[in-house]
């Protein structure tokens, strides 16, 4: 007669508990491996084998000259802005979303942590004054609201990053 023992939580003899054990342990390393190769396989197909601006050739790697960097947009959405009246009242609010144009990543990894007092400028400069035309008040100026908010935001930054402001020609009105 053969002396089994019993794990008392589960019942189970301990030569097949210990056999579960061990199959739960290889289902989990494979797991991690599986997902460390999938996230391997992933970033592989992200980095960039060369820096930017070389191109390797043989076995010597030269400069290549760098046309221009691209332009990237950062987009603020939802920012209010009033639209005031020639006698000095409030006639209506809106809402604009803006698109801020930098030139590199650099500068808009700069611009992205610099945002919060990027955002406060704009929002002070639509506050100090009406978003809306001279002669028509309830019309937007744009040319004259994206050169104020160019202004604001460049202020703000210790060096010129944003180089352009756009603004979509639907706000949200109130």
């Amino acid at each position: 007669m053969t002396d089994r023992r019993e794990d008392s939580k589960t019942g189970l003899p301990s030569d097949e508990l210990s056999a579960a054990r061990r199959f739960k342990i290889a289902l989990i390393a494979v797991g991690i491996v599986a997902t460390l190769g999938a996230v391997y396989f992933v970033m592989r197909g992200s980095v960039l084998t060369e820096p930017a601006g070389i191109t390797q050739t043989g076995t010597e790697a030269r400069p290549v000259e760098v046309e221009s960097q691209d332009i990237l947009w950062l987009d603020l959405r939802r920012l209010p802005a009033e639209l005031v009246g020639a006698d000095g009242k409030v006639i209506g609010s809106i809402f604009i979303d803006l698109r801020l144009a930098v030139q590199g990543a650099a500068d808009q990894a700069y611009l992205s942590q610099q945002l919060p007092e990027v955002r406060l400028a704009i929002l002070k400069a639509l506050a100090s004054e009406s978003v809306g035309r001279k002669d028509a008040p309830l019309e937007i100026d744009y040319d004259r609201v994206a050169a104020m908010i160019l202004s604001a935001a460049n202020r703000s930054l210790d060096r010129p990053v944003v180089h352009e402001v756009s603004i979509p020609e639907t706000p949200d009105q109130n």
